[in-house]
């Protein structure tokens, strides 16, 4: 078993019958607490396993851990500076050219070992011999020590701790983008980081230097020497305090033996804050948290690896495809033959969106056999963090079908110009929804589920072009833009269209009306975009606003009723202004208002926070801000939304009668 394919044997048996296959299910696949090891089956980058068993968080670093044993090292000059999960380190000597490994002697954690002989030949200068170390990504330090060996004499019975640096500048960089410079070089554009000193000694009496300076975010060190003196140095070593600030896990292939559905994602984590004393206590308000994404695959390569090499016929620069194990080994030995990495897109999808909590479905397309989660823990104080126990993954197979395709029109445009659903933001429409399985198992479904971009009416549902009857449905708004619409006694088994009217609207520039076919006994299967209906042209299930229509953030605006007449007989007594708010990804601050025709505040109605989506006010009973209730007239509404560009506001009239 590799890494790279990770297959298990199923809890469960798929038993062949006379009648068919017998499944049981959901099944679960667990990483962490209970379930597989999170460092067996994937990579984590600034987390620490071994803390508290079964469970991950962030690094901390103590005043006595040294970082440099913590972390894995390679011997060269890294291609860029992107986050990675090793340390690099280069010095700029010709001695490291020839022999890059050597430079491992100062992080390998034995302080009988040095550089020996490199920097003590009294022929050649000291002064600027650098050594460069690059952690992978930021870490908080405080303190750098380094030192020659404290034992044993060289041949002419000099003692090896009196060949120390007498002179030594320390700069850092923090890994932050803002803090490197954009340079050219042999048509090659590249970032070469901006160094700042952060501890100098110009006269060093002190055979092991202990450098101490202000907690800061460290990931690039910079030691050079300034005196010319012969040196030696066994060991350089790295300390801070706090947890780190972003982690990342990333976990390796996952193979489900056959394609699958997939169902929730759930994750269990407690948030945890250090005091002064350094006892750590749970919390459950904290400045740390955990990010979880997920993605699926039909093989189990999800990147594609490439090296540079020269055309043997054109003598030109070309890209070729390596292993991972070939990549790999060229990033230690050769890094500038390495081209870089891609995702393969035919085979693999781009990582999720992040979850917003434990318990939402899996974001995915066609079932797939394969996938990867990752965990980004993120903090803005290293004396918080988020610790992970576990992480699980439900999926079922057989899968409905080997796919699920669906297509969204216009009700009154099945055939657009331009093979696009496009309508006036805001604005009440009705759609088509059609559905068709591609092979679909023998089990079938019976229901459809679709998440609106606002709250959606159903309309009617017909299987192969026949209305099904009212008392043949079960229709249900398990949440405010979700419809549900179940038919068990039309199962679909074959590949019979159905198709779904609803109405609903358009809030923002543009939005997929996502969509997932079920039965009562398998995970619901994802409907993806595909030609489910020759009727229609679209192909896909994406909606765009007309452009006209979102150039303001306001769909349609209605007091009602209008007039008012709060005269206490129950009837038009008050009035709820019903409104839309478009192209609003945040949330922004929206603010109602009754005003006279002079402009003058009478009532405060709500100011609050709101995103893209359709609301009613609280109701105006004809009762201004003092208690008192207004003269019969004509008053005017005003809503405004706060945007990037200044306030917007619409307004309209509202008649109070008696």
């Amino acid at each position: 078993m590799t890494r790279r394919h990770i297959s298990f044997l199923l809890l469960f048996l798929l038993i062949d019958t006379a009648v068919g296959e017998v499944f049981a299910g959901p099944w679960v696949w667990k990483f962490g607490a209970s379930g597989h090891s999170w460092g067996e089956y994937g990579t984590p980058e600034g987390l620490d396993l071994a803390e508290m068993p079964g469970s991950m968080q962030p690094l901390e670093l103590r005043p006595e851990k040294n970082l440099t044993r913590i972390l894995q090292w390679v011997a060269s000059k890294p291609k860029d500076f992107e986050p990675r999960s090793v340390a690099h380190i280069w010095i700029l000597d010709p001695i490291f050219q020839i022999n890059p490994d050597t430079a491992l002697v100062l992080v390998d954690g034995d302080p009988t070992t040095s550089t020996g002989k490199w920097f003590k030949n009294p022929k050649k200068s000291k002064v600027g011999k650098t050594f460069y170390f690059d952690l992978g990504r930021p870490y908080y330090l405080n303190r750098i020590v380094f030192y020659p060996r404290q034992q044993g004499e060289d041949a002419g019975g000099s003692p090896h701790k009196l060949d120390y640096m007498r002179g030594f500048t320390i700069q850092v960089n923090d890994g932050d983008i803002k803090n490197f410079t954009v340079r050219v070089s042999q048509a090659r554009t590249y970032l070469s980081p901006v160094y700042r000193t952060v501890y100098r000694r110009s006269f060093n009496d002190q055979s092991v230097v202990d450098a101490t300076f202000p907690l800061q975010p460290v990931r690039l060190i910079k030691l050079r020497c300034t005196k010319e003196h012969r040196f030696e140095i066994a060991e350089v070593e790295f300390y801070g305090l706090g947890f780190q600030l972003e982690a990342v896990y990333t976990s390796d292939p996952v193979d489900l033996q056959r394609p699958s559905n997939f169902g929730a994602v759930r994750w269990w984590d407690s948030k945890w804050h250090m005091g002064p004393d350094g006892q750590l206590s749970p919390v459950s308000d904290t400045r740390a948290w955990v990010e979880i994404q997920t993605r699926s695959g039909s093989d189990p390569t999800p990147l594609i690896y490439y090296k540079y090499a020269i055309d043997p016929d054109t003598k030109a620069t070309i890209l070729v495809e390596v292993s991972k194990e070939q990549y790999e080994k060229l990033l230690k030995k050769s890094p500038n033959k390495v081209a870089g990495v891609k995702l393969d897109g035919e085979h693999w999808s781009n990582w999720s969106s992040v979850y917003d909590s434990s318990g939402q479905q899996f974001e995915y397309g066609v079932p797939r056999r394969y996938f990867q989660v990752r965990l980004i823990f993120r903090s803005t104080s290293v004396w918080d963090m988020v610790r992970v126990d576990s992480l699980a993954v439900e999926y079922y197979h057989p899968t409905l079908a080997d796919a699920v395709v669906g297509e969204v029109a216009v009700l009154s445009n099945p055939l657009p110009g331009d093979r696009i659903a496009r309508v006036p933001a805001g604005r009440s429409i009705h759609f088509t929804y059609d559905v068709r399985a591609e092979r679909p198992s023998g089990r079938g479904f019976h229901g459809i589920r679709l998440v609106t971009p606002a709250p959606p009416s159903f309309v009617d549902l017909a299987i192969g072009g026949h209305s099904i009857p009212s008392d043949g449905l079960e229709i249900s708004r398990p949440s405010p833009n979700c419809l549900q619409v179940r038919f068990k006694s039309y199962p679909v088994v074959d590949n019979t269209p159905v198709r779904l009217i609803l109405t609903t609207s358009l809030l923002q520039a543009g939005a997929e009306i996502s969509g997932w076919v079920f039965n009562d006994v398998d995970l619901p299967q994802p409907i993806i975009g595909g030609d489910a209906n020759l009727q229609v042209n679209t192909d896909k299930l994406l909606v765009l606003a007309e452009a006209e229509s979102v150039k303001e953030p306001f769909g349609p605006v209605q007091f009602l009723p209008n007039p008012i007449t709060p005269n206490g007989d129950r009837v038009n007594d008050e009035g709820k202004l019903h409104y839309a708010i478009l192209k609003l990804v945040d949330r922004r601050r929206v603010k109602i208002g009754i005003y006279d025709l002079a402009g003058s505040l009478v009532r405060d109605l709500w100011t609050g926070w709101q995103r893209s989506g359709v609301y009613i006010s609280p109701p105006w009973d004809g009762i201004d801000n003092g208690g008192k209730l207004v003269p019969p007239g004509i008053y005017m509404y005003r809503i405004e939304v706060e945007e990037d560009a200044g306030t917007a506001e619409r307004s309209g009239l509202v008649t109070v009668v008696y």
